[in-house]
Order: structure tokens, then C-alpha cells, then sequence
């Protein structure tokens, strides 16, 4: 189970990047209006780099150094295993790039077991110091299993740590300890740590039950270098948006020069070009990102963000079984 944020952290993250998701999601401003669902249509070209590179997946940074060593190896040797009771580092299914070849990776699952992980929490307030006489301690002071438990639950770049965020709360997160580990934390209540020169609250207590997982990883080489690449990517995921009706035609040419938002209900033809788009099976996308197309003999990637005013707050909506097609983001606010 992945460190669960607190929605002051995430508020105190976006406050510090000015941005929610950018390119992702878009956010209605009330503003007093009627609108209360929108969506907008970008339309962006692509050159064949462009296209190679929006077709393979980069790893999350969390999961970049595993992840090149999975490639490594299962590029050298044919296979490769990884055991964790988190998530693995890279998805099956997705392309990766690999001195200049191109692979699609397989994964399955060899073997599984329950493990007894500790849950780890960390609060973290600017505005917030250890009370007069509490014990503070230095994180080079703690043994090397809280070190590693503590660098496994602190966000990190998830919300940019403590520069620039007011505050922030991880809290559940299973961590394993080995065996007889020496710990400082271990059932030690709240404990303060100062951590790259700010204090954290730290409390390391309940065990819960984690399924650890071994993963068998393979690389299927679909290409040797990146224009055979782009001629398979073509062949699987390039749609072609030629001949559309006039009303979709002269929305889609609108996109070309800006970003096009619709207030529902949605014009015929902004109507029609989403639907095309939803309508795109699952095995001609790639990945969750928007649908690649072809018009007029040229490459676009297009993709529809949908903008909702509820009545509750809630910032993004996770992916779910209901959730809208890959390629459509929505995104959620409660009227100022």
C-alpha cells in the first residue's frame, strides 16, 4: 500500500508549484457562471521523436533506479526477478528504450507470501517545533532499519519535501523490518527526527499483514533502433482522424491553433470528436495517455480534459473501475 497524503499536504504541495497536474487536468472556476461541465480539446503534433518518446514509459523517479536495473538485466540475460510488497517499479505491458532498442515488457507473477510490516507515519508542520525539552534526534543517530523505514515513507519528491510546503502527514505506511532489527522507533510512541535540518514527528507502531510479491520480468524486443520503432507504433496505435464530418473537421482545426473548451451541452461536432475519441479500443492507446491520430498526412496526439463544479471537494478523481477512458482526465472543485 502506497504512503497515504494527507489533503494538507497535497493542498500545501499544489500551493508551491502553482499547479495542479498541469497538462492533466483542468479546474472550473465558478466564477458565478452556469457552467458547472466543461470540456477542452487539445491538439498537439508530433514528430517521429516525439512519437517514440510519448510511446515508451519512463519510470516514476521513486522507481527509476530499480526499474533500470530490471531493464538491464533482463536485457543481458533474458529474464530478471524482483520481490517487493509494494508496487513493482515497471508496469507489463509498457515500451521501454534500451541502447537504442525497444522492448515491450512482460511480467508475471512467480511466487507470493505474507510478510509483517510496522506502520510508519511522519507529520511535518512549518509552523511547528519540538516542545521545550523533547528528545530530538539526528537521523545519522538512528539505526540503519529506521533510517531505511523512514526514507521509505518520507514523500520525497511527491511533494517536493519540506522546502516550500507548509505542511504535510504520511500515514499507514508498511514498512518490513528485518528480522531482530535494532530500532530507536520501534513502539517508542511519537518520536521527533530532524531530518535535512527540519523536524519530523515520527511513530513507527501497529503491524499489519503486507502480501510480498516476486515478479519474473522478460523483454519482448519489438524494434532495433527508433525509425522501426515509430513504423510499429504506427502500425498499432496510429488512428486515422481523415475524413471526419464537417462539424468535427472544423472543431479539430480549431484545436490546431488553440485549446477548444465546450461548456455541456457539447456542439455537434465537439460532441461527435470526443465520442470518436472515447470510442478508440483500449489495445490501439498507448498507455493511459492521449490518442494518437493521423490528418491530413500528419501526427497529433489528442486528448479531452473534463472540468466539473460538484458540490464536494475533491481535487482529482483516482482511477477507478468508473473511471473515464484513458486519455480523459477529470478534474473536480467546489464553487468559490
Amino acid at each position: 500500500m502506497p504512503p497515504t497524503l494527507s489533503r494538507r499536504a497535497l493542498l500545501g504541495s499544489v500551493a508551491a508549484s502553482s499547479s495542479l497536474l498541469a497538462g492533466c487536468a483542468g479546474v472550473l472556476s465558478s466564477g458565478g457562471g452556469s457552467c458547472t461541465s466543461s470540456y477542452s480539446l487539445s491538439v498537439r503534433p508530433l514528430t517521429d521523436s516525439e512519437l517514440a518518446e510519448l510511446a515508451t514509459e519512463e519510470p516514476r523517479d521513486e522507481h527509476a533506479d530499480a526499474a533500470s536495473r530490471i531493464i538491464v538485466t533482463a536485457a543481458r540475460e533474458g529474464e530478471t526477478t524482483y520481490t517487493t510488497y509494494h508496487h513493482p517499479p515497471l508496469r507489463e505491458g509498457i515500451y521501454v528504450e534500451h541502447e537504442g532498442s525497444y522492448y515491450r515488457v512482460e511480467r508475471t507473477v512467480t511466487a507470493t507470501r505474507e510478510r509483517t510490516a510496522r506502520e510508519v507515519r511522519i507529520e511535518y508542520d512549518r509552523e511547528t517545533s519540538p516542545p521545550f525539552g523533547a528528545t530530538v534526534i539526528a537521523f545519522p543517530g538512528l539505526p540503519q532499519s529506521d533510517q531505511k523505514a523512514f526514507l521509505a515513507a518520507y514523500p520525497n519528491e511527491k511533494v517536493g519535501g519540506s522546502d516550500g510546503v507548509h505542511g504535510f502527514t504520511v500515514g499507514g505506511y508498511p514498512h518490513v523490518y528485518p528480522d531482530d532489527a535494532e530500532s530507536r522507533l520501534i513502539s517508542s510512541g511519537t518520536v521527533w527526527v530532524r531530518y535535512d535540518g527540519a523536524p519530523y514527528r515520527v511513530t513507527v507502531g501497529e503491524t499489519q499483514s503486507v502480501e510480498e510479491e516476486t515478479f519474473r520480468y522478460t523483454l519482448d524486443e519489438v524494434a532495433d533502433d527508433q525509425p522501426a520503432f515509430v513504423a510499429f507504433v504506427r502500425e498499432q496505435f496510429v488512428v486515422s482522424f481523415d475524413g471526419l464530418p464537417d462539424a468535427e473537421r472544423e472543431v479539430f482545426e480549431q484545436a490546431l491553433d488553440e485549446e477548444v473548451t465546450e461548456c455541456e451541452p457539447l456542439s455537434e461536432g465537439f460532441s461527435g470528436l470526443k465520442e470518436r475519441t472515447y470510442s478508440v479500443p483500449d489495445d490501439e492507446r498507448l498507455s493511459r495517455r492521449g490518442v494518437i491520430v493521423t490528418y491530413e498526412g500528419d501526427t497529433y496526439e489528442v486528448g479531452f480534459v473534463n472540468s466539473v463544479v460538484w458540490p464536494s471537494v475533491e481535487l482529482f478523481t483516482d482511477h477507478s473501475a468508473d473511471e473515464p477512458p484513458p486519455g480523459i482526465a477529470t478534474a473536480k472543485r467546489t464553487p468559490s
